[in-house]
C-alpha cells in the first residue's frame, strides 16, 4: 500500500451497538489499535482490502497497514458522527436524580467502563431521552442513538446553568 492512496472505507453505524462504540473507544484511547479495528470492523461495510472481510483481515495486517486503517477509520467515523441530526431526540434532564446526573458524569469520565458501566449509561440515557419515532428503548442502544443522546444533552445542561445563572 502506497503512503500517497488512502484506504477506502464505508461506515455504517447502525451495524454498532452502543456498547461497540464504547468498547471501541476504549481500546483506541489505550493504544490497542488492533483490537480497535476488530470492534471498528463490525460497521464497515466496504474497504479497499476485499479478500479476507475486515473482521478476518485485522491480525494478518501489517502494523503501518493497522495504523493507516484506523487513522482512515477513524476520519470516516468523524465525517459519520458530524453527519448525524440529533432533531429527532427529545431530553429531559428531571428523568434523572441529581444522583443519577453525577453517576452519568462519572462514567463518562472513566477510561475503562465494564460491562455493567455500559449497561447501567445505557439506563441512564433511555431515562431522559425519547424519540420521534415513539419506540421505547427498553434495552440497548444503537451507536446512533446512544451518541444523538450524549449529544443532545450537552446544550440542555449548558441552558440550566445559563437559566441558574441569572438568580
Amino acid at each position: 500500500m502506497s503512503d500517497e492512496k488512502k484506504i477506502g472505507m464505508i461506515l455504517d453505524l447502525n451495524q454498532w451497538e452502543y456498547d461497540d462504540f464504547v468498547h471501541f473507544r476504549q481500546a483506541f484511547r489505550s493504544g490497542y489499535f488492533t483490537e480497535a479495528l476488530r470492534i471498528g470492523s463490525y460497521c464497515i461495510v466496504q474497504w479497499d482490502y476485499t479478500v479476507p472481510p475486515v473482521s478476518e483481515a485485522v491480525d494478518e495486517l501489517r502494523t503501518s497497514q493497522i495504523f493507516e486503517t484506523v487513522q482512515t477509520f477513524m476520519e470516516q467515523l468523524n465525517l459519520v458522527i458530524e453527519g448525524i441530526n440529533t432533531d429527532d431526540v427529545e431530553i429531559d434532564l428531571d428523568g434523572w436524580t441529581g444522583a443519577q446526573y453525577d453517576e452519568f458524569i462519572k462514567l463518562g469520565g472513566q477510561e475503562e467502563l465494564t460491562a455493567k458501566d455500559v449497561g447501567q449509561m445505557q439506563t441512564l440515557l433511555r431515562m431522559v431521552a425519547v424519540f420521534d419515532d415513539g419506540f421505547e428503548r427498553e434495552v440497548g442502544l444503537t451507536a446512533v442513538e446512544g451518541w444523538k443522546i450524549t449529544q443532545a444533552i450537552t446544550p440542555h445542561v449548558e441552558r440550566l446553568f445559563r437559566r441558574g445563572s441569572r438568580r
